[in-house]
């Protein structure tokens, strides 16, 4: 994206502050369009005719700003005029024209939530309908050390304008991988060696993964700067952890993850599977899932409720508090074999059904809407898109395919 385009588009790598309190002040340069032609002065006793207009006002008014409001869109100002132009003519010359408002063309997240600046309007009560054929984008090429076409696509999430997700042999010890990038045409390799399976995008524009490598979770940076993650939370501390599998994070900076044995392999583990929280200082609280290996996790738009799926019971929805504590914990949805989960605007919720190879979507009450079949088993899913109504799904043979959605939704 161009930073400086005639749409004066920000870039999409711009950092966000003050996810709590809805903070997030971006400047961004603004070109403003300039007065009119040039100047032409007469001379004494001469006959000729002046020009029809002034000097050209200033090439660039002032610089444009955007500012955002907890849970509310970016919004940009225009820059200030232009320099006046300059007399010389029988017209009168026109100032330079302000400054184009900024627009943002991507789901950047940044506010009280990391998906404020996505979910805009109101979309309370609006239900998915049942999308048109889905559209298939291939598979990458094979891990270089798979030694075959064993291998599977996870975690996928839309983040910096394009959608990343995870890579990985289907079977052996702490099976290795990589995070994929892929643009809408290509896919290509983003991060070697990852060993990473559920990812997710934080205010700051990074993307946190849940490792099978550290058993554990990790930030790898998108704007540029080191290739190597950052360990967050990691086995071998206050708690251990099996092979973190899938995770989703709220703006305050408390962060939600799975952790069944799925890629464990002959690790040593924790002994047992459940979900966690990260809260901000870095403790973390075992959530009590009734899965004998819990899987998908999401949060509700408003981040009040969280909803955890596995194998062995139905999905289950608990209630988070202004903190971020977890409590409660009921069965919200009797479906078993789910794997991953994504959320709309609406708070509808999307169950990706490993076991039966299909997407099913769910009101915020409870209520089943629509499945779109698939056909093959499927690991995950989460909506992407300049609009945030493609739906992508990635499948257990390594392929991703998407649908087109009439609800926006979050990014992983």
């Amino acid at each position: 994206m161009n930073a400086l385009s005639v749409q004066c588009r920000l870039s999409r790598f711009g950092s966000f502050s003050g996810a709590l309190s809805g903070g997030g002040a971006i400047s961004a340069l603004i070109l403003a369009l300039g007065g009119c032609a040039s100047e032409s002065l007469v001379p004494p006793g001469s006959t000729e005719t002046g020009s029809d207009s002034g000097m050209q006002g200033s090439a660039s008014g002032g610089s444009g700003t955007l500012t955002q409001t907890p849970g509310g869109p970016v919004q940009g100002s225009g820059g200030s005029l232009g320099s006046p132009g300059l007399p010389g003519g029988p017209t009168t010359p026109a100032d330079g024209s302000g400054g184009t408002p900024a627009v943002v063309d991507d789901t950047t997240p940044g506010g009280s939530n990391p998906v404020d600046v996505i979910c805009t309007g109101d979309w309370s009560g609006q239900e998915p309908t049942q999308p048109g054929m889905l559209v298939d984008h291939g598979s990458p090429s094979a891990l270089p050390d798979n030694g075959g076409d064993q291998f599977r696509l996870e975690g996928p999430v839309w983040a910096a304008g394009r959608l990343y997700l995870s890579q990985f042999r289907k079977w052996g010890d702490l099976p290795p991988g990589r995070i994929l990038e892929f643009d809408g045409t290509s896919f290509t390799e983003a991060f070697a060696g990852a060993g990473t399976n559920g990812l997710a995008v934080n205010a700051q524009g990074q993307l946190v993964a849940a490792s099978h490598r550290i058993q554990g979770l990790e930030i790898y940076d998108l704007a540029g700067g080191s290739s190597t993650p950052t360990a967050i939370a990691t086995t071998g501390g206050p708690t251990q952890f099996n092979s973190p599998n899938d995770l989703t994070l709220r703006g305050d900076g408390n962060i939600y993850f799975t952790d069944p044995t799925w890629q464990c392999g002959n690790c040593t583990g924790a002994g047992s599977t459940d979900a966690y929280r990260v809260a901000p200082d870095g403790q973390v609280t075992a959530i009590g899932a009734p899965h004998g290996q819990p899987n998908g996790i999401a949060l509700s738009p408003s981040g009040d409720t969280l909803y955890v799926a596995g194998d062995n019971a139905g999905v289950y929805s608990y209630t988070v508090d202004t903190a971020g504590a977890v409590s409660g914990g009921s069965e919200f949805a009797a479906v078993t074999g789910v794997d991953g989960l994504a959320v709309d605007c609406a708070g509808n919720i999307y169950l990706s059904v490993h076991s039966t190879g299909d997407v099913k979507a769910f009101s915020p009450s409870g209520t089943e809407l629509i499945t779109i079949s698939v056909g093959s088993a499927i690991t995950n899913l989460a909506f992407g898109g300049s609009d945030a109504k493609t739906l992508y799904i990635t499948r257990d043979d390594g392929k991703l395919q998407s649908a087109a959605m009439n609800v926006p939704g979050l990014p992983y």
